[in-house]
């Protein structure tokens, strides 16, 4: 950690004989080491520059001169903490001199507009522009250089935000075992540019977004996954409300997608398993509940566990991948579907083109028996050119 409070000045002399004075001298900082400024970090140097040039100025005003600076991208190698600092010198320089400074620093850029200008390509020459507002300066720094909000959060060319990593350890999974004829249909999913984003929890994720869908819809292709159940639908209603009194859209199955009504992502897989499932382990069941017909209501797996439960239906499903069938995977196809659609939507608005079937090859081993047809309804067929935005 950097610690600028504790840094100490001094001016040493040359070899240590005092007629050497005359002719030069050295500045020294102790940070703690005593050493010469010119050993020292590029950053620490800039910092110790720029006190230099109010010292400077302080003398020259008081000599009755007019003192003016031009500054050329402060912020080049300053450690993150040096930043603050750097601002400070600066503002004190500008009370008692004129500076004129360039950067490419958000950080740097002055709060007042009417202290910025922005220097444009007009054809071969360079244009000066003005700005009406701090976001207008800021925000021509972040074209010019390609800053996004979004780089601050990890993201990928194509991403998907899950409530926990449990949810993103299936989707994974159950892409990696579908057929080539089915897998093949999700270029964007398979691409190696595509993130999995979780937040362990649903309500992290709605903070989350609540804080950076805004910026975020519009720099790249994500979509949300969230669970049926009721604190997955509170979140949602939440978001939704919020983004709705800002004029923003949360739409269904564009920028979020619902896994199942009234249930989280561990009932995409087949009812009859979560039957049997809770017949041999009710323990794992937080709550479940069926209707006059049998059908499965609803039902939620204790958080501890959640892994108990993934690697039972992982076991169940690789049996059934062993044979060559895949109609357990009906219902997550259903979700995969809209998922593929949404990003292959986006990253054609966004990103101006989107991936073509077969264009990424899957990085996943597969035996031969999986090349085999799949029997699905014909709802879950993906439309890959059907545009969501």
């Amino acid at each position: 950690m950097l610690d600028i409070e504790n840094v100490e000045a001094s001016f040493g002399i040359p070899g240590g004989r005092l007629e050497e004075l005359m002719n030069i001298f050295e500045f020294r900082l102790k940070d703690p080491g005593d050493t010469s400024l010119f050993k020292k970090g590029a950053g620490i140097q800039s910092t110790a520059i720029l006190s230099s040039f109010l010292w400077v100025t302080e003398r020259e005003v008081g000599n009755g001169q007019n003192v003016i600076w031009l500054i050329e991208e402060p912020e080049a190698f300053l450690h993150p903490k040096l930043n603050a600092v750097c601002r400070r010198l600066l503002n004190k320089l500008q009370e008692a001199s004129t500076v004129v400074m360039t950067t490419h620093s958000l950080g740097f850029v002055p709060q007042d507009n009417k202290k910025t200008r922005g220097v444009v390509l007009d054809g071969v020459h360079s244009k000066v522009v003005s700005f009406r507002n701090y976001r207008e300066s800021t925000d021509a720094i972040r074209r010019s250089i390609g800053v996004r909000f979004s780089d601050f959060y990890n993201t990928g060319l194509y991403n998907i935000l899950v409530e926990g990593p449990g949810d993103k350890e299936y989707f994974e999974w159950v892409i990696r075992v579908l057929p080539p004829n089915v897998k093949r249909n999700y270029p964007h999913l398979l691409s190696p540019d595509a993130h999995y984003l979780d937040f362990g929890g649903v309500k992290f994720i709605g903070g989350f977004l609540m804080a950076t869908w805004e910026y975020i819809r519009e720099e790249v292709p994500a979509i949300v996954v969230l669970d049926g159940d009721f604190a997955g639908i509170k979140v949602r209603q939440d978001i939704q409300q919020y983004f709705g009194n800002k004029g923003i859209a949360f739409t269904e199955n564009q920028d979020f997608v619902s896994v199942h009504r009234l249930m989280a992502i561990e009932s995409l897989f087949p009812d009859d398993w979560i039957k049997s499932i809770r017949e041999e382990h009710s323990g794992w069941f937080d709550e479940y509940s069926v209707d006059a017909a049998g059908d499965i209501e609803t039902f939620k797996i204790k958080e501890g566990s959640k892994g108990s439960y993934a690697r039972k239906v992982k076991l169940l499903a690789q049996d059934e991948v062993d044979r060559g069938e895949f109609g357990w995977a009906a219902r997550w196809i259903v979700v995969l579907n809209v998922i593929e659609a949404s990003l292959a939507a986006k990253s054609e608005r966004l990103l101006g083109f989107r991936l073509a079937v077969n264009e990424v090859e899957a990085d996943v081993d597969l035996d031969a028996e999986d090349e085999v047809d799949v029997d699905l309804d014909a709802d879950v067929e993906l439309e890959v050119g059907e545009d969501l935005i």
